[in-house]
């Protein structure tokens, strides 16, 4: 594997040293000003934003997406049910009822079939 070539309109040209200091403060740009060009970005980051932009914000917040807790809470299940079990248990507190199947009571915007 050889390395790859670094993008010099994103974060290319910032010492490496200072890069995660560069993409934390890009990212905390509030008011959809762009720090960085977006038409310069890999596939792989754009998937990425993509991704994050789906899950969106806390469940107290009004950003857009489906909220953090219902992301969590869609991983628990399905973690659950890779390993067998009928409820999903978070931190000791338990879905009440079995989960298996189209018996789940899923958020309207994460039912998955």
């Amino acid at each position: 594997m050889g390395s790859r070539k670094l993008n010099k309109f994103v974060l290319g040209l910032v010492p490496t040293i200072s890069r995660p200091r560069a993409a934390t403060a890009a990212s905390a740009v509030p008011g959809g000003f762009n720090s960085v060009d977006y038409a310069q970005m890999d596939p792989a980051t754009l998937l990425v934003t993509d991704v994050l932009m789906f899950i969106g914000g806390g469940s107290g917040g009004t950003a857009g997406g489906i909220k953090v807790t219902t992301f969590a809470l869609l991983l628990y299940a399905i973690v659950a049910e890779v390993r067998g079990e009928r409820s999903v248990v978070i931190f000791d507190r338990g879905s009440g009822r079995g989960c298996s199947g189209r018996r789940c009571r899923w958020p309207s915007s994460v039912r998955p079939w």
